[in-house]
């Protein structure tokens, strides 16, 4: 997992990555057999499931699990999702 994380820092502010080419790359891989067997497996025993315990931080845990998934989701349903709309504070705060 470090050497993810590591190899994503590195090259994080490097690349310039067409947003189209998120959407499609999200259908490519989610719409292949290993990749819809990675996402029922993702919605099977995340998504889907149920926190039945009393611990706060193990509630929260979960709930950022299916998050993520949610986002998936999100993402294979809508091309235009991937596309972060950025608002500064001042614009907000002009009324604008």
């Amino acid at each position: 997992m470090l050497k993810a994380v590591k190899e994503w820092f590195q090259h994080r502010w490097l690349v310039n990555v067409d947003e189209t080419d998120t959407w499609k790359d999200y259908q490519a891989t989610f719409g292949s057999v290993p990749g819809q067997r990675v996402l029922q497996h993702l919605m099977d025993n995340l998504y889907c499931t149920i926190y039945g315990g009393t611990d706060p931080n193990e509630a929260l845990a979960h709930n950022a699990r299916r998050s993520v998934v949610h986002e998936i989701l999100l993402n294979l349903e809508n091309p235009n999702k991937t596309a972060v709309k950025v608002e500064t504070g001042e614009a907000n705060a002009l009324g604008r």
